[in-house]
């Protein structure tokens, strides 16, 4: 009777620990992480605080914006911004096509590129400036 009732308690605690690890697993599949829209104001604002930070413009085409998205689903502790703003290109002080990526460290853009990227060009562009 002891042994049943030690089965019981080991397979209650299994089953448990197997519902916590399924849980932890859908959220992450359901949650979408996705980029930050930035108006005019706001990027005007973090270029004047030096802020350090991912811009990406026109990501909304496509196979481009699927690589954003997941990226940020990959990388969630990172941040992308998005604008699509016409100012923006009087703003970051740069020369602006569609879509176009930019890292920003401390108020400056010191890495651009032009066109959509995958995935992992987008990773390793990121990264290679991070």
């Amino acid at each position: 009777m002891t042994v049943i009732k030690k089965l019981y308690k080991e397979a209650g605690v299994f089953m448990l620990v197997a519902i916590v690890f399924f849980s932890l697993f859908a959220y992450r599949k359901v949650t979408y992480a996705t980029y930050t829209e930035l108006t005019d104001s706001k990027l005007k604002n973090m270029i004047a605080e030096k802020d350090s930070f991912v811009l990406v413009t026109d990501s909304e085409a496509g196979e481009f914006a699927n690589s954003v998205n997941e990226y940020l689903t990959k990388n969630r502790g990172d941040r992308i911004y998005y604008t699509q703003s016409k100012n923006a290109k009087k703003i970051i002080k740069t020369d602006l096509s569609s879509p176009s990526s930019f890292i920003i460290k401390k108020g400056k853009v010191v890495a651009s590129n032009k066109g959509a990227l995958q995935y992992y060009y987008l990773k390793d562009f990121i990264h290679s400036h991070n």
